[in-house]
This record gives C-alpha cells, sequence and structure tokens, in this order.
C-alpha cells in the first residue's frame, strides 16, 4: 500500500492511492458490501455522512465534499491510464459525465517564464 501525504488548507491530509482502492476491491469480490462497520453490516447513509463530519473536523477542513475526492481520484485515474480507465472506475456508463468530474480539477502544466 502506497500511502501519500498532501498539504490541504494547511492541514497534511491523507491520500490513498487508486490502485490501493481497486486492490481492496479485487480482494473483497465475494462480499455484498465495500463499506460496514466494525460487525461487518453494511453502513447507513447517516452513519456515512457522521464519519464524513468527524473526520473533516478532525482535519480542520469544512468545505471538502466526498465528490472533491471522487473528482481527484478520477482526475488522477485519467492520468494513469486514460479517460475510459477512468470512466471505468468511476461507474459511469457516459463518458460525458467522467468528463465533467476531471474537468473541474485539470489544470494545465507549465512551464514557469525565465
Amino acid at each position: 500500500m502506497i500511502l501519500n501525504f498532501i498539504e490541504f488548507f494547511h492541514k497534511r491530509v491523507l491520500i490513498v492511492s487508486f490502485q490501493t482502492i481497486l486492490d481492496a476491491i479485487q480482494q473483497t469480490r465475494n462480499l455484498i458490501h465495500l463499506l460496514t462497520n466494525t460487525r461487518g453490516q453494511q453502513i447507513t447513509e447517516t452513519s456515512f455522512n457522521s464519519a464524513w463530519r468527524r473526520i473533516r473536523y478532525r482535519a480542520g477542513i469544512d468545505d471538502v465534499t466526498f465528490h472533491d475526492i471522487r473528482a481527484k481520484s478520477l482526475t488522477d485515474a485519467k492520468e494513469i491510464g486514460g479517460l475510459e480507465y477512468a470512466q471505468a472506475l468511476g461507474g459511469h456508463s457516459r463518458q460525458g459525465m467522467t468528463e465533467q468530474y476531471i474537468k473541474k480539477r485539470e489544470t494545465e502544466v507549465v512551464n514557469p517564464l525565465k
């Protein structure tokens, strides 16, 4: 597992590689639910939202949504394997939906002026 930390709003945030997530999914293909509680039961939307609020509070960031992470992941996936790869990982039936997620996150890399 590769762990990456980035500086996000002056806080250190852990970023797990998309490959790590894919590996975890492949290892758990026979399970019914990807996200479970400590008893192995599917977590509810309320439980997820509560946990998400606690994570944001502890990190000191309140204006980040789960979709921001999804957009970042799909943008990274496009860099690694192209748009079709990102679309497959995002579970989108339309390429246009994937492009909407990525469009907001992509930036053009330029060389500095001398």
